[in-house]
């Protein structure tokens, strides 16, 4: 009622305002600008009246931060009172119904490393590593690493970019023998990758700068300069191979 009087007059209003001669379309036209610009005001007023008052009117407001986090509250709950199993399958019906919620997925990967769950660890591992490493967390992915190859010491990463990666950061942590486990047979698990150079160029130094070991090194550069003559890593390998004579 009081946008319909608004709106009238607004209308009431221009009418009055131009002339009496002027163009009845021009009349028509003004009224139905301004008129349309008084109703969506008042619209505007009107949304703003009931988002500042809606608690005492009754409609509480729900972002999409909260219903993520109603929809965790079971989780959390069950996770503090120490129900891990519940809580892992409750996981799994958030999930299923995001299956692209990657923050469930870590959530997941945590709470089968917390409970030992293997099964899990290696189904959801490989995948959350390479979000870790993508997102810059190289250090995460480098602890869930470790955790999948205490589950089962066979494990190595599916996509061939993050061994080197992870690698380097156990170099890092003093864990050579992984280090050079995680490099070793590179070239067979992905033939004719040209991440082989890199990778293996890794282990190089490995076995020169920190294992003490310049023939096993050799033996990789020499190899290197047989199968990879022509990738953008074959001057670094001449340099370093230089440096053993």
């Amino acid at each position: 009622m009081c946008i319909q009087i608004a709106t009238a007059t607004a209308s009431g209003l221009v009418d009055f305002l131009l002339p009496a001669r002027a163009n009845p379309y021009l009349n028509y036209s003004g009224m139905i600008f301004v008129g349309n610009y008084f109703t969506l005001m008042a619209f505007y007023l009107l949304g703003y009246v009931v988002y500042q008052y809606h608690e005492p009117l009754g409609h509480p407001v729900y972002l999409p931060e909260d219903d993520a986090e109603q929809e965790l509250a079971l989780f959390e709950a069950l996770m503090e009172n120490g129900k891990h199993q519940a809580a892992l399958t409750e996981l799994r019906g958030l999930l299923d119904r995001n299956p692209d919620r990657r923050d469930l997925k870590e959530r997941l990967v945590r709470l089968a490393r917390l409970t030992g769950d293997s099964e899990t660890l290696m189904l959801e591992g490989p995948e959350a590593m390479a979000a870790l490493v993508r997102g810059g967390r190289v250090r995460d992915a480098t602890d869930l690493y470790l955790d999948c190859l205490a589950a089962d010491p066979g494990f190595r990463p599916q996509a061939p970019e993050l061994h080197d990666v992870i690698a380097a950061e156990l170099r890092k942590c003093g864990l050579l023998r992984e280090a050079l486990s995680l490099l070793n047979g590179f070239h067979q698990r992905f033939p004719g990758n040209p991440l082989v150079p890199r990778a293996y160029l890794l282990a190089a130094r490995i076995f020169l700068d920190d294992a003490g070991k310049p023939e096993q090194a050799r033996k990789l550069l020499a190899y290197l300069q047989r199968h990879f003559a022509d990738s953008p890593y074959a001057a670094e390998v001449e340099s370093l191979k230089r440096s053993l004579a």
